[in-house]
């Protein structure tokens, strides 16, 4: 799920840097490459020659870079971003795996308030190169049971919502994943400025090969309850989404034809 969004924009023509300080470099370029050629991570080494012609159709560039967690400065990214730059390979977008594990120029006794100073210092540069940036975060324990993961559920600092333009999270329960259950992912636009809120419901998700069939939900604030947790006041829906989300689950083909209603 990190890199399908970033190897969107390389499959469009975009220039990439992705910044990884969780995993090794080696690691994040393996799955991009069974991104670009649907092989299934577990066999990608065996297919060497096919992931060469694959990356040489490739429209956009793609550069990943692997610093140590905790000890690496938005100034180190934003001087490797210069470094591109007056190389003649401009990126157009910028991933950082994750802005949390950057380390904070200012020493404070709350960890939160210096991951505070870590977003608000990436914004910044993001601001003044003109360039977006994109990153993951976690959730915190109170979130690890809920159906649709909401901003105050967001791992260290609650500020980090405040900071970033654009949100959205990833609800897929762990009980789901070792049973092998797929039909439900929701994905939520947590915060986007003037947009409403949509929920996406990704069905049979392919994670290993990064592929991903999305249903939009489009939703609004209101007083209904969440056909997902009754018991939660969440979403007013249309009565075409309400049809979908109570649709029987192991049923795909009844999902697909009601989709289709929309």
């Amino acid at each position: 799920r990190r890199v399908l969004f970033r190897s969107m924009a390389v499959q469009r023509g975009y220039t990439v840097c992705h910044y990884t300080l969780e995993l090794s470099q080696e690691y994040v370029g393996k799955r991009y490459d069974s991104i670009f050629t649907g092989i299934d991570f577990q066999q990608i080494h065996l297919h060497r020659p096919q992931i060469e012609a694959a990356i040489e159709k490739l429209p956009g560039k793609l550069t990943v870079k692997e610093y140590p967690m905790g000890k690496t400065t938005i100034s180190t990214i934003e001087g490797h971003i210069q470094k591109c730059i007056a190389l003649g390979k401009a990126p157009d977008l910028i991933i950082i795996d994750y802005v949390d594990l950057l380390k904070s120029k200012s020493r404070s006794a709350e960890r939160r308030d210096e991951i505070d100073d870590v977003y608000t210092a990436t914004k910044g540069m993001a601001r003044q190169t003109k360039l977006p940036v994109w990153t993951v975060s976690q959730v915190n324990r109170a979130g690890a049971n809920d159906d649709v993961i909401e901003g105050d559920k967001a791992a260290g600092s609650y500020g980090k919502i405040m900071i970033a333009d654009f949100i959205m999270s990833w609800s897929r329960k762990r009980k789901d994943k070792l049973s092998g259950r797929q039909d439900l992912n929701l994905i939520e636009m947590v915060k986007a400025a003037n947009k409403s809120n949509v929920a996406l419901n990704p069905r049979k998700p392919k994670l290993s090969i990064a592929r991903i069939k999305v249903l939009l939900i489009p939703c609004k604030w209101g007083e209904g309850r969440s056909p997902i947790n009754p018991s939660k006041r969440r979403y007013e829906f249309d009565e075409v989404t309400k049809r979908v989300l109570s649709a029987n689950r192991a049923n795909n083909k009844e999902l697909s034809r009601i989709a289709r209603t929309i």
